[in-house]
């Protein structure tokens, strides 16, 4: 039958091994009768064999072994950040809990405390908040955060009203206005904050009983 030369140009990469597997049939063929090549032949090829045979699932065994390795490290440095990461949060709002405490229901005065977002802000613009795994607890976390940072702006706005030229509404001024504002999420802002605090003390607690 008449081969396609197209066939046999596109599969020129086989010419190799076509020639590494014929050069030890045709050396066989010449040393046919040679009893002490056949005992060699056979020992090297056993030898290969039992090479292959148990060399293969060791090295299967042992990349796997690396492989479980290099996970449970990973894991063990993800688990470390997220723990480092939950207790400086856990700080920060403690702070801003005692803060909040301060001004509760005060429409009268400024404090001179404002809120604390500063870590949160640093961590949530580097990208680490991937190593909080709960979505819930991280849910909880970024709720509280969000009136913390609302009531925070208002705070910001009333120092410049202050500073600003005394306008009256009715019978009270701007910036007693914008402290109402304020005080208006104190129930909100101290719901959240307590549920935060108590969603990460029910994570270590999960995780050192």
């Amino acid at each position: 039958m008449k081969l396609n030369n197209g066939y046999l140009k596109g599969r020129l990469y086989l010419l190799p091994s076509l020639v590494l597997l014929l050069v030890p049939i045709v050396y066989s063929v010449f040393r046919w009768l040679d009893k002490g090549y056949w005992d060699s032949a056979i020992g090297n090829w056993l030898a290969t064999m039992l090479g292959i045979i148990g060399g293969i699932p060791i090295g299967l065994e042992v990349n796997r072994l690396v492989t479980a390795t290099e996970e449970r490290k990973k894991t063990k440095i993800e688990t470390e950040k997220e723990r480092d990461i939950l207790l400086l949060t856990k700080e920060e709002l403690k702070f801003d809990l005692a803060r909040l405490k301060e001004r509760e229901r005060n429409l009268s005065s400024l404090s001179l405390h404002p809120f604390k977002t500063d870590l949160w802000d640093a961590i949530s613009d580097s990208g680490e908040l991937k190593y909080i795994k709960i979505p819930a607890l991280l849910n909880r976390i970024t709720s509280a955060y969000h009136i913390i940072r609302i009531v925070k702006r208002i705070e910001e706005k009333c120092h410049e009203a202050m500073r600003s030229a005394t306008v009256g509404f009715g019978n009270k001024t701007g910036h007693q206005l914008l402290l109402e504002d304020a005080r208006s999420f104190d129930e909100q802002n101290l719901a959240n904050i307590e549920y935060a605090l108590k969603e990460v003390d029910n994570y270590f607690a999960t995780k050192n009983p």
